[in-house]
């Protein structure tokens, strides 16, 4: 049944309205061990791609740096391998030359050593001997300091 103003319109009931909020709200204690498991879940798994992405930031510079190392080759037309290089003797210089096998330049050089000069001339002598044992130092008796036997009177 509807009230009636005094203007004469009738009153109409309120409308409900609703809406979602988020508020706080007292855990069970199984609701309480539930969210424990999820964020230890949760940890084991930021771990495992936080591993996942340092390997693949590994594998990308790996790319990179193969790439610069092509992009090189290219401009250059010559690319970094491994030869197996040989040192030879040069007696006039007194130096051992490092040669390439395949053109056969010099690309290091590094001193002889008295070994190294006279190894040729006695092959059967074993260039290896250990150093010969130093002279003993010679032992000097320890002189007692200079002691004060009387002062001046004029000092005094």
């Amino acid at each position: 049944m509807a009230t009636k103003k005094s203007n004469g319109s009738s009153r109409k009931p309120a409308q409900v309205e609703t809406t979602m909020r988020k508020c706080a709200v007292k855990l069970s204690e199984a609701e309480r061990v539930n969210r424990g498991e999820e964020m230890a879940d949760c940890e084991v798994k930021i771990e495992a791609l936080k591993a996942e992405r340092s390997e693949l930031g590994r594998t990308v510079k790996n790319h990179e740096r193969r790439r610069n190392e092509l992009g090189h080759a290219l401009d250059n037309g010559t690319e970094e391998r491994e030869l197996l290089c040989t040192w030879e003797p040069d007696y006039a210089k007194n130096v051992f030359n490092l040669r390439r096998p395949d053109t056969k330049a010099v690309i290091d050089t590094r001193p002889m050593s008295a070994v190294d000069r006279t190894a040729d001339l006695f092959d059967d002598v074993d260039t290896k001997l250990p150093k010969p044992p130093r002279a003993p130092k010679p032992k000097n008796k320890p002189t007692s300091p200079p002691t004060l036997t009387s002062i001046p009177d004029s000092a005094a």
